[in-house]
């Protein structure tokens, strides 16, 4: 009984650990795993005669910089309407709802995994032409358009209709995953446009090269936005980012952890059933 009540504890606890990797791994998977966002804040510290606290605001122009970085892949840069969990009111004909309005280019594309259940993602032409098209989640498009074909059909965005392209749903069920479902994306130049935001980027999405730190060019991309916009090269509140390949090392680490625990528990387990 001790010996197979201590071969049971470590197939479970194995199991367990295992699956709870695999689960944490899945709901990383909405966008792509190289992935670097960056977006400004306010300073901390005094520089150059600026007093701290002052807003960072990034600029189209800081794009071609951002390009020139060794390592970086893809730099797109996004606008935004409203906060983190902020949105804009999204009407279609007596549907309406509080949903995530994004300001992409068709770069962001590559970043952005998920699956089109209808139509397309925005294309070069859309953002050139500044084409009053949208791009919906899944959940928009049952909020909006409960009983017909969303493809196709127009919606209003803050009194602007913009023509529904595309509509998508999330790789993975997560949270993550329900919040891209709840995003209308439209074209950068087209959301400058309407929305009067002149050359001001609300943040930058990146793609690191294959094989390449991301997290270096986390810091990098921060050094170098930091001397466009006069930021002390020790301030680092001044700007933040989220780094996925950061995110899945320490993951990595728990995990290591996790099953190193397993080990010793279940081996102690078994080791006293066998005594």
């Amino acid at each position: 009984l001790g010996v197979f009540w201590g071969t049971l504890m470590l197939v479970l606890m194995l199991g367990f650990g295992e699956g709870l990797e695999q689960g944490v791994l899945r709901s990383m998977q909405g966008s792509a795993p190289n992935a670097v966002y960056v977006w400004g804040r306010r300073t901390a510290l005094p520089y150059r005669g600026e007093k701290p606290g002052r807003p960072i605001s990034f600029r189209i122009s800081d794009t071609e910089a951002l390009a020139r970085i060794p390592g970086v892949q893809v730099v797109t840069p996004r606008q935004q309407i409203g906060g983190y969990r902020g949105g804009a009111v999204v009407t279609h004909d007596d549907q309406s709802g509080t949903f995530q309005l994004q300001g992409d280019t068709h770069l962001y594309g590559e970043v952005l995994n998920v699956v089109f259940d209808a139509g397309r993602f925005i294309d070069p032409l859309d953002d050139a032409e500044g084409r009053k098209v949208a791009v919906i989640g899944r959940e928009v498009a049952r909020t909006l358009f409960p009983d017909e074909e969303a493809l196709g059909a127009w919606i209003q965005v803050q009194g602007v209709a913009f023509r529904v392209i595309g509509v998508f749903h999330a790789a993975v069920a997560t949270d993550d995953g329900d919040r891209q479902e709840s995003t209308v994306h439209v074209p950068f130049q087209t959301f400058r446009k309407v929305f009067h935001t002149g050359d001001r980027v609300r943040w930058f999405a990146l793609l690191a090269d294959a094989g390449t730190d991301a997290v270096e060019v986390d810091r990098q991309v921060k050094r170098t936005l930091g001397r466009l916009h006069g930021v002390h090269p020790d301030d680092t509140q001044a700007m933040g980012s989220y780094n996925k390949a950061e995110e899945f090392a320490r993951l990595q680490s728990l995990f290591a952890g996790i099953r190193w625990l397993v080990w010793v528990v279940g081996t102690a387990t078994l080791a006293s059933g066998v005594i």
